[in-house]
């Protein structure tokens, strides 16, 4: 069963991650078990067809559910406004346990928060940071160790 894709360095636009995001959300449905995508370095943040954007499709996979464990988005020129569509297929996820927004226009901070870079503060703007935490449960679940990751 596929459980890491390594996508980092590919030119994936964000009309491009609209499929993979969908196709991953149909992987999902008929039991598949991927539980690590790096997609770092890529252009999520650019090629945006209205109605059709990858981080739309992204904060979909992760409203579900999805047993994805770890997501690199790192460098992606993500913008305010793809952070908060992700955020808000955050706000009920207990399964993600590693996120990566590095070179994007949020950040995780290290109590594991979504925190937004914008002018006024994520507060003002009615966004506030959203948790990612693991559950216990999900922790007491999980026998399958994550290898370490070298991030620069």
């Amino acid at each position: 069963a596929l459980e890491f894709i390594d996508l980092h360095w590919n030119f994936i636009s964000s009309d491009s991650a609209h499929g993979l995001f969908l196709g991953l959300e149909q992987h999902h449905k008929l039991g598949g078990s991927l539980a690590r995508m790096d997609i770092s370095w890529n252009c999520l943040g650019q090629g945006r067809t209205p109605g059709k954007g990858g981080m739309e499709a992204l904060a979909k996979v992760l409203k579900a559910s999805s047993p994805l464990l770890h997501l690199d988005l790192s460098y992606n020129s993500l913008k305010e406004e793809d952070c908060a569509a992700m955020g808000e297929g955050l706000r009920d996820n207990h399964t993600l346990v590693g996120l990566h927004l590095v070179g994007n226009a949020a950040a995780v901070d290290s109590d594991g928060f979504v925190i937004p870079s914008m002018v006024k503060s994520a507060d003002d703007q009615g966004m506030g940071a959203r948790p990612i935490a693991p559950s216990s449960e999900m922790l007491a679940q999980s026998d399958t160790p994550m290898p370490p990751r070298l991030v620069s």
